[in-house]
């Protein structure tokens, strides 16, 4: 596959996932702050929270994650294309997936300040859509690239 081909499909891939996490927090914002949405009793409900920390809740500087989050994206991204092999359909997947975690967040510390987070397990921080994305690439190196030596 041609470079630019293969580049516009992970850039077409990472907008659509923004989109849909934008999309998603929008409805949660607007729909479960007052109101949670109970999808399986005490188990899973769609709450929306704002989270101005990192993963967990743990708190760090929305100046300094704007600064930071972008630099790192940059890091991953250069070592799975440079590790890796890009022509693989699930190296192409995981870069749209951390990616479109990466800004979609990123978007989010920028116009609020914090993230919307509105998917919560009982036994979980709530989280979102870009935290998902993110974890699910992590999932995906360690799946296909991922090796156990002694």
């Amino acid at each position: 596959m041609k470079l630019h081909k293969m580049w516009m499909l992970i850039s077409i891939g990472s907008i659509v996932a923004i989109l849909a996490d934008q999309l998603t927090k929008y409805l949660a914002q607007t729909n479960f702050t007052e109101q949670p949405l109970v999808l399986i009793s005490d188990f899973l409900v769609l709450r929306s929270s704002f989270n101005p920390g990192i993963a967990f809740s743990i708190p760090v500087p929305n100046a300094l994650m704007i600064l930071i989050t972008p630099l790192v994206i940059a890091i991953i991204c250069s070592i799975v294309i440079k590790d890796f092999d890009i022509q693989k359909r699930h190296t192409k997947i995981i870069l749209a997936l951390l990616l479109a975690g990466g800004f979609s967040n990123l978007i989010d510390r920028i116009i609020h300040g914090g993230v919307t987070d509105f998917i919560a397990f009982s036994f979980w921080p709530s989280f979102n859509l870009a935290d998902s994305y993110l974890v699910i690439a992590g999932f995906l190196l360690v799946w296909n690239y991922g090796r156990i030596e002694r």
